[in-house]
């Protein structure tokens, strides 16, 4: 059995060595972890400021007017490898909208639905105080994730302290219309974990692609020393030039299928054959 040479060898181990880079960054387990993303910060045009002389509009809720509103949306997911349950939470997470003060907030999305329940339960669920809404602990199995849409007014509120504990989270968003609408600046402790602000993804991470790719080349590498190893193996065999056989008749029918399936291997090779009966021979007596 001919043993691989050694660039099939290598060829093979890469390949082989990115599938286990691919399964361990794709199936095992890593440490508790919540991401975050502002996909949605900006005004509420409602004032016609070129036409104020004309028509006034206001944005009222319960009756009270909401001057330069605008409307924030976050997502907030287990995008870690383990469970994250209450007793996880060492400080809760809180959003503190600067500059801002919080009107109201709802639960539009949310996976698993009962999340809803959770964090919009009375006497323990979200609220707010002037510029920062505080999130109920909320267990997150896997993949688990909610958003919160958030309805801000311009004016500062009470709520705009900037003290932390040693060890809290503190990542900055800034508004969608040039930092008009402020910061968004997220709080919060995991035990054994990490809170991280995510980037907008759009398709696969760079680390898949990067990983998919190199996998492509290699394959495409091994599949080409597979398919060319036979014949780099026939040209070490063969030889080129003409080769004349002469013997007897006898031998005839097997040299030439030995003659022909060298010619068909060995390009370049030419064989002549000249035969002879062996009844002419002097001294044949078979």
């Amino acid at each position: 059995m001919t043993l691989p040479d050694t660039e099939t060898l290598l060829a093979a181990t890469g390949l082989v060595a990115t599938a286990v880079l691919w399964a361990v960054e794709r199936f095992l387990p890593g440490r508790k972890r919540i991401g975050y993303r502002v996909q949605m910060d900006t005004a509420i045009g409602m004032n016609p400021r070129d036409a104020h002389s004309l028509v006034q509009l206001r944005l009222l809720r319960q009756d009270q007017e909401i001057t330069d509103a605008t409307l924030a949306l976050l997502r907030f997911e287990n995008d870690g490898g383990k469970d994250i349950v209450r007793q996880d939470y060492q400080e809760p997470l809180t959003v503190e909208f600067t500059g801002r003060t919080v009107i109201g907030v709802e639960v539009p999305d949310a996976n698993p639905p009962d999340l809803v329940g959770m964090l919009t339960r009375n006497g323990g669920g979200l609220r707010h105080d002037g510029g920062r809404l505080f999130i109920p602990k909320v267990p997150l199995n896997k993949r688990n994730h909610f958003k919160l849409l958030v309805l801000l007014s311009a004016e500062a509120g009470d709520g705009s302290g900037d003290g932390d504990a040693g060890g809290v989270h503190r990542g900055r968003a800034g508004g969608a219309d040039g930092g008009r609408a402020g910061e968004v600046v997220v709080g919060g402790f995991i035990s054994g974990g990490r809170i991280r602000r995510n980037a907008q993804r759009w398709g696969p991470r760079k680390l898949s692609l990067g990983l998919g790719g190199v996998c492509i080349i290699l394959v495409g590498l091994l599949t080409g020393l597979l398919l060319n190893g036979p014949t780099v193996a026939a040209s070490a065999e063969c030889a080129t030039g003409r080769l004349t056989v002469d013997g007897s008749s006898a031998f005839a029918p097997p040299m030439r299928e030995i003659a022909r399936q060298y010619a068909a291997r060995c390009r370049g090779a030419e064989i002549e054959s000249r035969w002879w009966r062996a009844a002419a021979c002097p001294g044949w007596d078979g």
